[in-house]
């Protein structure tokens, strides 16, 4: 599952580089039939905090700086997935804590949580749907903390 979100982001910030020059969105396959499409311009950026899974808000005042969302499909069906980057002026243990309670009510029970280098780091997942599943990533900044949100909500 990890590696499945993991996997959905990398493709999104490579094929990112792939599609700012050429246009609205891109449709990038990985080798297994996976299929990820990524939009990019006026078309990601309808992407908005209502597009997250609602026990993953934007943290308040949290101002957002990129969204890269999609929908890919295999061999395992379609699922619905992408990441969002925002800054805020809280700290990163405040925002943490923000984000562990919301994790706590989201109903997904597989949970890591880990400070690697500053940066802190949360997962959740579905032990029930592999294809469902978060990432929060917390990074301090100068003046407070840069977040990164990678989700995936299952079937699509």
């Amino acid at each position: 599952m990890k590696t499945r979100i993991i996997g959905l982001a990398v493709i999104g910030v490579v094929g990112l580089g792939l599609v700012a020059c050429s246009g609205e969105r891109q449709t990038v396959r990985g080798e297994d039939g996976e299929r990820v499409e990524i939009a990019h311009g006026s078309a990601a950026t309808r992407m908005t905090a209502v597009d997250l899974p609602s026990f993953l808000p934007v943290y308040p005042g949290g101002r957002i700086e990129s969204t890269v969302g999609g929908v890919s499909s295999g061999s395992t069906g379609s699922q619905k997935g992408g990441m969002m980057v925002f800054v805020t002026g809280d700290a990163p243990d405040r925002v943490a804590a923000f984000y562990r309670s919301r994790l706590d009510g989201s109903g997904l029970t597989e949970r890591t949580d880990a400070n690697l280098n500053g940066v802190l780091m949360m997962t959740a997942s579905s032990a029930d749907d592999v294809d469902r599943g978060v990432q929060v990533s917390i990074a301090p900044e100068e003046h407070g903390s840069r977040v990164t949100l990678i989700y995936s909500n299952g079937g699509a």
